[in-house]
C-alpha cells in the first residue's frame, strides 16, 4: 500500500522552506544546501581569525557569518591560481549593487567590472587585481 502525504503538509513544508523558517536560512541548489547563515547574523559571533604581523585579521569569507563579521583581509584566488588577500572594505564597496535611486541603477548597469587590489598577507605588497562585476 502506498503512503500518501497530505497536500496541506507538502504546502506547509514548501512554504516554510521558501520563507526560511527554522534555525537559519540557506540557499538551496540541486545538490543540496550550499550556504547556511544564522537566522540573526547580527547576534552571531565572529570566528577567531588569524592575525597578521601587521595586526590585520585574515581568512576566508566563507567562515564569516555575515559581511559585518568578515576578517580585515579576505582570501581570494587570482585567475592564474595565485592566492592573495583583498581588504574587506574594498571588496564590499566593489560588490555594492544596491542602488538607492533609479538613476544609480541605470548607471550601475553601464559600469563594467571593478578591480580590487590583491595583496600578500602583509596587506601592502600588491600582487594582482581581483575583478568583481559583470562578466567576471
Amino acid at each position: 500500500m502506498k503512503t500518501r502525504i497530505a497536500p496541506k503538509r507538502i504546502l506547509l513544508t514548501v512554504a516554510a522552506a521558501a520563507l526560511g523558517i527554522g534555525a537559519g536560512a540557506g540557499v538551496a541548489s540541486a545538490s543540496g544546501l550550499i550556504f547556511a547563515q544564522p537566522a540573526d547574523s547580527e547576534t552571531a559571533e565572529a570566528p577567531e581569525y588569524a592575525v597578521s604581523d601587521s595586526g590585520l585579521s585574515y581568512g576566508s569569507l566563507a567562515d564569516a557569518p555575515s559581511d559585518a563579521l568578515a576578517p580585515d583581509l579576505i582570501l581570494v584566488e587570482l585567475p592564474d591560481g595565485q592566492q592573495g588577500y583583498v581588504y574587506s572594505e574594498e571588496l564590499f564597496a566593489a560588490e555594492n549593487d544596491d542602488p538607492s535611486s533609479p538613476e544609480e541603477a541605470i548607471a550601475s548597469n553601464d559600469k563594467g567590472p571593478v578591480g580590487v587590489p590583491v595583496y600578500e598577507l602583509d596587506g601592502v605588497t600588491r600582487i594582482g587585481t581581483f575583478w568583481v562585476g559583470q562578466g567576471q
